[in-house]
């Protein structure tokens, strides 16, 4: 009698034990809106706060699916999209304070594109969980890329009260993702490498518009990618930017080819950002005058720094702008500094041109361009520019050339330190030319010295150090 009373009381106490370590719960879903969010409320409120994962079930059929109405869970509450997935009502918003459990290729949003149901989640969030990337390349995810990006900007707004804030993370998968024009809105996008995962553009304008404005700015923060042009139509391309003020690596190991257009367009004031081995290739060849990199020149564009730019053929043959960067216009274009990288075989006018910017810094950068039968006249030319610096770098021609390896022009101010010209058959004709009142000053000699090909005009100098 005594035993069967003892066991009595350890199951009844047991019991409870057991339903209060209970923390996964599986709804039952029937593809009723009501029914199916009374159901997912039901697990929410009798968390009670505490811990709690609901996974949703598997469906073979998506009519089944649990179907929600609006419905908040709080960070105490974890999904769990493993089997199952979920159906947002038209008009209607799903929150998610805790991030999800899904695998990143697996469809789980279904009716949460633009117009249609919404979805605010925070952590890392993929565009496969909206939509499925049936044949990569040629399934169209630009509404799922979309939808991702903007789950995870919900609107807020950081301390300075203009900076888009995000509460996640945009991953892609390493895959292509078709795409026919992208909005970035502040959330930072990851890839798995630029020859692992790929946007490959189907249109005529931006590829990507990450451009904000005075009152919403967006901090840009994309990494690990390849940005496809080839596909691009005329006047196709790479990103469109402005007001992404105080973005720092804002690009990072992005590399931006065969767009028919630009690779990457600053179209609007920037101030204060980085930028870490982009590519910049093959762009530029067939419209919008033929450039790789382009600011307009007319906005505010300050203290930009680039780790190891990559600018290879880009441009046309003829132009009469610089192939792999034409900072022209007015002088909204201010201290940029360039580490390392390379200036390639781009055409037109010259490699890279500035026009009257200011404190322009280039730092071991490797400059190396083709004839002027190939499609580029000089290698770097500074117009109006002033103040720059140009520190051990190497300029090399790989035939005989008849364009100057520096092109100095109008009253720009240029300090040269450590400069090498490197000639291949033939080579630069002129190393250095100055006119009209530009001004050169020779920190050392290095390669160059008082009797090489330099051509001096107008009231231009060149200032040599002192034996």
């Amino acid at each position: 009698m005594i035993r069967r009373l003892l066991i009595v009381i350890v199951f009844c106490l047991c019991a409870p034990l057991a339903r209060a370590q209970q923390t996964i719960f599986t709804p039952n879903c029937s593809g009723s809106a009501a029914a199916d969010t009374a159901a997912v409320q039901s697990i929410v409120t009798g968390a009670a706060g505490n811990p709690r994962t609901i996974q949703l079930p598997y469906k073979s059929d998506l009519n089944t699916l649990c179907k929600l109405t609006s419905i908040t869970f709080a960070s105490n509450i974890t999904l769990d999209f493993t089997l199952g997935g979920i159906q947002v009502v038209t008009g209607e918003t799903v929150r998610a304070q805790s991030p999800i459990l899904a695998p990143p290729a697996k469809r789980i949003f279904y009716n949460a594109l633009s117009g249609q149901g919404a979805v605010v989640l925070s952590g890392s969030v993929y565009p496969d969980w909206w939509a499925t990337n049936t044949t990569p390349g040629t399934t169209d995810m630009t509404p799922a890329i979309n939808a991702a990006d903007t789950s995870v900007c919900s609107g807020v707004f950081g301390d300075d009260g203009v900076t888009r804030a995000a509460q996640g993370v945009v991953k892609f998968s390493s895959t292509t993702y078709k795409i026919t024009g992208v909005t970035y809105r502040g959330a930072p996008w990851i890839g798995e490498g630029p020859n692992n995962t790929t946007l490959d553009y189907y249109g005529s304008g931006a590829a990507i518009d990450a451009a904000g404005t005075t009152i919403v700015r967006r901090q840009l923060n994309i990494s690990q990618m390849m940005i496809l042009g080839s596909h691009a139509s005329a006047g196709g391309y790479g990103i469109r930017l402005g007001y992404n003020i105080r973005s720092f690596q804002a690009l990072n190991h992005v590399n931006f080819q065969h767009f028919p257009s630009y690779g990457i367009y600053f179209a609007d004031t920037n101030t204060q950002m980085s930028f870490y081995d982009v590519a910049v290739v093959d762009c530029g060849r067939t419209s919008n005058s033929g450039i790789g990199i382009v600011p307009d020149g007319t906005k505010h564009l300050y203290q930009f720094n680039w780790f190891n730019l990559q600018l290879e053929n880009n441009g046309k043959v003829g132009s009469r702008v610089a192939g792999g960067i034409e900072a022209g216009g007015g002088a909204g274009v201010q201290q940029w500094s360039f580490f390392g990288g390379i200036f390639q075989s781009n055409r037109g006018a010259a490699e890279v041109r500035f026009i009257n910017a200011i404190n322009i810094g280039l730092y071991g950068v490797y400059t190396e361009s083709d004839p002027a039968a190939m499609g580029v006249s000089d290698g770097l030319v500074f117009a109006g520019v002033s103040t720059a610096v140009l520190s051990n770098l190497n300029i090399y021609s790989s035939g005989a050339h008849a364009g100057s390896a520096i092109s100095l022009k109008d009253s720009s101010k240029v300090s040269i330190d450590n400069l090498r010209v490197l000639d291949g058959t033939g080579g630069w004709t002129t190393f250095i030319s100055a006119t009209d009142t530009a001004q050169a000053w020779m920190l050392s000699l290095g390669y160059l010295t008082p009797t090489s090909p330099v051509s001096i005009a107008g009231t231009a100098r060149l200032f040599w150090p002192a034996k």
